[in-house]
């Protein structure tokens, strides 16, 4: 999802969503869309009166500490238990947690159908 590689928030939202940051969006089932737009929603509700109250008038202090998966590298992922993994791409630091967000980097910028269109229907190419 490019734009969830773009914020912090993004991280925050698919971890919120259960989805591997990584996806397409056009790979996405109408579930997964709809997790994800209520992800969004609540991600951003209960970040703006955080900001609020601890950023005020001063919009370039970055308050972060209150996120449960971005800048948490190798901590305790606040579902599971198992390791936050940090990803460092294009300058930008990203967060996910293995365990509640599956997926691979390895094929998951190709689409599903258009990878079942490059086999045959007996499974080969």
């Amino acid at each position: 999802m490019p734009w969830s590689r773009a914020t912090p928030y993004g991280d925050e939202i698919c971890f919120a969503a259960g989805l591997f940051p990584f996806r397409k969006l056009s790979s996405l089932s109408p579930q997964e869309v709809e997790r994800l737009w209520r992800a969004t929603y609540e991600a951003l509700k209960a970040a703006v009166p955080v900001l609020r109250q601890r950023v005020g008038e001063d919009i370039h202090h970055k308050v972060r500490d209150f996120l449960q998966v971005h800048g948490n590298g190798g901590q305790a992922c606040p579902k599971c238990g198992s390791r936050i993994t940090e990803i460092r791409a294009n300058g930008r630091l990203h967060n996910y947690c293995r365990q509640c967000q599956p997926g691979s980097l390895i094929g998951s910028f190709a689409h599903p159908a258009r990878a079942s269109l490059a086999q045959g229907s007996d499974g080969r190419r």
